[in-house]
């Protein structure tokens, strides 16, 4: 016999994976990203109302209270600090760089004593290898003129070294190969559809689904903390109306 819609005592402990399936630019669903583990997430419904009070007494009556508006929105806070989400947080499109071993000879750069230089200046190169810091046909020493560091490519003229402030620097050096992800800031937040696909501790499983949200940054994402804190990132999720569904759906366990 098949159980009743109404279901008493059904407490619950909630758990679950927030899946994010992210628009093409038509419009169109690519497959649905798990987006790790989350700190919490929360909907919010909130409907707007106009009430109307009767005048015919000493003592105004409200009569009327006609619901004008709902919006429901989905609070999410990510600890998952993935390229793909900081994305999103960010406002920013995901791109790949490769990094050859093409040799790079006299990199110039306008040297002050004291300072660190980025080889590969907008596109970094890293681990390099075979650096030479020249001034016109004169090699400097590293560790005496200039340090290195050949993972991240930075060199630093010493202040105690020979290469005179504003001299005309050059570097040669070899990049080592290498392709990592880079995020380039954009201008439109990710839009797309969220799945919660429920694991509760406690109580039924109710597996959510919007299937049209926008993913809107909130609050501030700490880059350097003075105390031993996780990185976390929240998100004010806006659920809006995707032609031909409605916002939200709720999914429980079957009936049996």
């Amino acid at each position: 016999m098949a159980q009743s819609i109404y279901v008493t005592d059904d407490l619950v402990i909630p758990r679950g994976i927030v899946y994010f399936d992210p628009f093409d630019t038509s419009g169109a669903t690519t497959g649905e990203i798990d987006l790790g583990e989350t700190g919490g997430a929360t909907i919010s419904p909130k409907t707007e109302s106009l009430a109307y009070f009767s005048a015919r007494s000493k003592l105004r009556q409200q009569t009327r209270d006609v619901p004008t508006s709902i919006a429901r929105t989905f609070a999410l806070t990510l600890d998952n600090i993935s390229m793909s989400n900081l994305g999103m947080f960010l406002v920013a499109d995901l791109s790949v760089v490769t990094q050859t071993t093409t040799p790079v000879v006299a990199e110039p750069f306008t040297a002050l004593k004291g300072r660190t230089y980025q080889l590969g200046g907008l596109t970094p190169k890293r681990n390099v290898t075979g650096v030479a810091v020249k001034v016109g046909a004169t090699t400097y020493v590293l560790n005496t003129d200039y340090t290195l560091d050949a993972a991240n490519g930075r060199v630093t003229v010493l202040t105690t070294g020979s290469i005179a402030d504003n001299a005309a620097m050059t570097v040669d050096y070899t990049p080592g190969a290498e392709t990592r992800n880079r995020l380039i800031s954009g201008t439109t937040p990710k839009i797309g559809a969220l799945r919660i696909v429920s694991d509760a501790a406690e109580g039924k499983n109710k597996h959510i689904f919007m299937p049209k949200v926008i993913m809107k940054p909130s609050g501030d994402l700490p880059v350097i903390a003075a105390d031993d804190a996780w990185q976390k990132m929240a998100f004010e999720v806006g659920i809006q109306i995707k032609t031909g569904f409605a916002a939200l759906y709720v999914d429980d366990q079957a009936i049996g």
